[in-house]
């Protein structure tokens, strides 16, 4: 979070709104609040925590550009708010964004699961040469997923409350139902930290795919 905003520009004077899951120690954060003009807001922990956090956040786009999702859980290439931005400038028909998602396996092997995870998570992610519109039944997942807020404002889109995985497969659902378009950019990189053991690889696997079911039908 914090190398993600070292890339803004403080003479730009840009306005970001960051909201924050279960931090109990914003001492860092404080310390950069006076050289960027970032606001700072920390959630409490909902029951189906991520939905509703994302929401949290949709309530906030009036003032901004673009709203981008990211997890704790990834390592972010140092261009990669930049590339979001840019992307958006230059394609106004273009209304989600989503960059290359590549699991932690490919830089540290650790067992069958661990390399599992990685390719069943991030399978509609893989690295393209230019960008790729995403169509139905595929989606984009919010691990490093930028949205336009005008859009987003019109069309009153938010995420689905009732799941607890699966909640950004909805989301595209309802994006394009709405007239949006999604596209897969290959210069916006992040690395995603994940599951090394069977039980937490089997439980998020069996939630995802009733979730997949549930989204469907």
């Amino acid at each position: 979070l914090l190398n993600l905003i070292k890339e803004l520009d403080p003479k730009k004077n840009e306005k970001v709104l960051v909201v924050l899951d279960k931090i109990k120690n914003l001492s860092q954060e404080i310390k950069i609040k006076k050289r960027f003009n970032v606001k700072f807001l920390t959630t409490n922990n909902f029951k189906n925590q991520i939905p509703k956090n994302r929401n949290l956040a949709l309530k906030y786009i009036k003032d901004y550009f673009l709203i981008l999702f990211i997890d704790s859980d990834i390592k972010p290439s140092k261009n990669l708010v930049n590339e979001h931005v840019n992307f958006h400038s230059l394609n106004k028909n273009i209304h989600a964004v989503g960059g290359e998602i590549s699991p932690s396996f490919k830089i540290k092997f650790k067992n069958i699961w661990h390399m599992l995870d990685g390719c069943m998570s991030w399978f509609t992610s893989v690295g393209t040469k230019k960008y790729n519109l995403i169509k139905f039944p595929y989606h984009l997942p919010t691990s490093n997923l930028s949205i336009k807020c005008d859009f987003l404002r019109k069309k009153k889109i938010f995420f689905n409350e009732k799941l607890e995985t699966g909640e950004d497969v909805d989301f595209c659902n309802q994006l394009r139902k709405k007239g949006g378009t999604i596209a897969l950019i290959n210069n916006a990189k992040v690395v995603h930290f994940d599951r090394s053991n069977f039980i937490s690889f089997f439980k998020h696997q069996i939630k995802w795919g009733f979730h997949q079911y549930y989204t469907l039908y």
